[in-house]
């Protein structure tokens, strides 16, 4: 049920989001002023259509949906191993090796 919800739900409503985000940095980047509610419209937009070709990709090609379930799980740990491995590093930055705390 869980993976049901993860590759129905989830990954599509997280990456309409990233979408959304993308678009709207591109559309500042190029210069276009864009109101509240075509921004609303474009989110909606983007997660309607990657929840369809999600939920019609997992219906129609299983194998590629188990796929894309995988690489999405790596592919969200990538920045919580980085900022791990940052957090040990960049731990304490004052001089003599004592916490400002």
């Amino acid at each position: 049920m869980f993976s049901i919800f993860y590759m129905l739900m989830y990954i599509p409503s997280t990456q309409s989001f990233f979408v959304g985000s993308f678009i709207m940095y591109l559309f500042k980047a190029m210069g276009v002023v864009v109101d509240p509610a075509m921004q609303l419209t474009i989110y909606l937009a983007a997660g309607l259509f990657i929840l369809g070709s999600f939920s019609f990709l997992h219906i129609y090609g299983p194998k590629y949906g188990r796929g894309i379930q995988v690489f999405g799980t790596i592919f969200k740990f990538i920045p919580l191993v980085v900022a791990f491995v940052a957090g040990f590093i960049l731990m304490d930055k004052t001089p003599g090796g004592t916490s400002s705390m």
